[in-house]
């Protein structure tokens, strides 16, 4: 518990994070001391400030399941499902896709 990940997002997305970071890199002693006064315990830990990149990786995730979805309907209008036909071709025997 002698350190602690702080992720952050700036509220500005222009903003770039590396600025941010060296902010509440020169902020951390001021932040350090205020937690001391709030939280019972022996030691503050030293804090390490990360970009959260969460949001964007959801919303490029987000972003490929739409375009995989749009193009599995465009490519499948029209035509009526077959039962037990998928979309990849039949392994070969032998090849250990039937255990």
């Amino acid at each position: 518990m002698s350190h602690a990940k702080v992720y952050f997002l700036p509220f500005d997305q222009q903003r770039d994070p590396a600025e941010v970071r060296r902010a509440l890199a020169s902020a951390a002693g001021f932040l350090r001391s205020h937690l001391r006064k709030q939280l019972a315990m022996r030691q503050v830990p030293e804090l390490h400030f990360l970009p959260d990149e969460s949001i964007d990786r959801a919303a490029k995730l987000s972003a490929l399941i739409s375009t995989a979805v749009r193009e599995d309907e465009a490519r499948h209008a029209g035509e009526p499902p077959s039962p037990g036909a998928d979309d990849g071709p039949s392994p070969a025997p032998g090849d250990g896709a039937d255990r």
